[in-house]
């Protein structure tokens, strides 16, 4: 699988380099922008980003400049879309999610829990979901330039669990959509902010956190305080984010320099992808060597998981009935589950 997304990453970058010179521009002329993106400096949600600013700037002749700037340094990190959508920045690496406030359908957007087990799925899934995401950020004020794909979360115990009844009374730290199905599930869920995990797990407070990647998970000292870790992850599989836009400042840019960053994008959702999921592997063998075991839900017991996915699903569509984004996304997401194979 990770050759051919490397291949696709080739021809993605083979495709945006001939643009230069297409659209003829005044030598000299520049574009410098600023970007923020969710994570720390030094995490790789923050420096995965460097691919964006150095390719386009390499592609583009150094016509279009993009500075960095991790989550925290000019706003808060949940105040991105609003910065953007005021030209306090011209672009920021986000998640649907943070903006769940403003509407139901950036909860479900890309994080609707259930199948979605390798890159082929996710993919296609976010090919067909960009438009619709794109019509919803522009509701809002922004212009979304593409989407970044993710690898799955993980899911750390201090509970053995191998099959659905073991989620019973299961006390877990989670929140929104994946809240719900793991509710579905028997468990009791609990709401805390990152900082607090660790001593509740350390205390018992939970049995168990859906969290991150394992590179952050390891940060955050989970290796100290559980004993398992779940696979495959019962409450969400790959996502993504995304890569937004002030539309004033978009389009101020020539085509040509469209074309390159939406390219660029797409080349880099694919590197993103590997080059996050290439260091979870690592770190979750850092896991294992730490005394961590690692517990497989069998096909039979994740086949129910998934029955009550798609349960919710239909569920989260009928309590948003007027909501047209909400509809699009829960009919996209049964559309790439039927050609996969999970729903019938």
């Amino acid at each position: 699988m990770k050759r051919g997304i490397l291949l696709l990453i080739c021809l993605t970058m083979a495709l945006a380099l001939p643009l230069r010179g297409v659209f003829a521009e005044p030598a000299g002329k520049k574009f410098n922008w600023r970007m923020t993106t969710p994570g720390t400096r030094g995490t790789i949600l923050h420096e995965q980003h460097k691919f964006i600013a150095e390719h386009v700037k390499k592609a583009s002749g150094g016509r279009l400049n993009i500075e960095l700037f991790a989550a925290g340094e000019l706003f808060p990190v949940f105040d991105a879309m609003r910065s953007v959508a005021k030209g306090v920045v011209e672009m920021c690496a986000t998640y649907a999610g943070y903006q769940g406030g403003l509407d139901p359908a950036f909860i479900s957007g890309s994080s609707l829990p259930g199948p979605m087990p390798n890159y082929d799925e996710l993919s296609m899934k976010m090919n067909l979901m960009l438009p619709i995401s794109r019509e919803l950020y522009g509701k809002f004020g922004v212009y979304l330039v593409g989407l970044f794909a993710q690898p799955p979360e993980c899911f750390h115990s201090n509970r053995r669990i191998t099959k659905v009844a073991d989620f019973k009374g299961l006390k877990v730290r989670s929140s929104a959509l994946q809240g719900m199905l793991l509710e579905k599930l028997g468990c009791t869920v609990i709401k805390l902010a990152s900082p607090e995990i660790y001593t509740a797990l350390q205390l018992g407070t939970i049995d168990a956190v859906e969290y991150a990647g394992f590179g952050t998970n390891w940060e955050m000292g989970f290796q100290e305080v559980t004993k398992y870790i779940i696979e495959p992850t019962p409450h969400v599989q790959a996502g993504w984010g995304e890569i937004i836009v002030n539309p004033k400042a978009w389009k101020s840019l020539p085509p040509d320099l469209q074309a390159i960053l939406e390219l660029t994008v797409q080349a880099g959702s694919a590197w993103m992808f590997t080059n996050q999921l290439e260091a979870d592997i690592k770190v979750r063998q850092k896991f294992i060597d730490a005394g961590v075991k690692v517990l497989i839900i069998s096909p039979k017991e994740w086949a129910k998981i998934e029955k009550a996915a798609f349960k919710l699903w239909d569920e989260w569509a009928a309590k948003h009935p007027g909501n047209k984004w909400v509809q699009k996304e829960v009919e996209t997401s049964k559309y790439v589950a039927r050609l996969f194979g999970h729903l019938r």
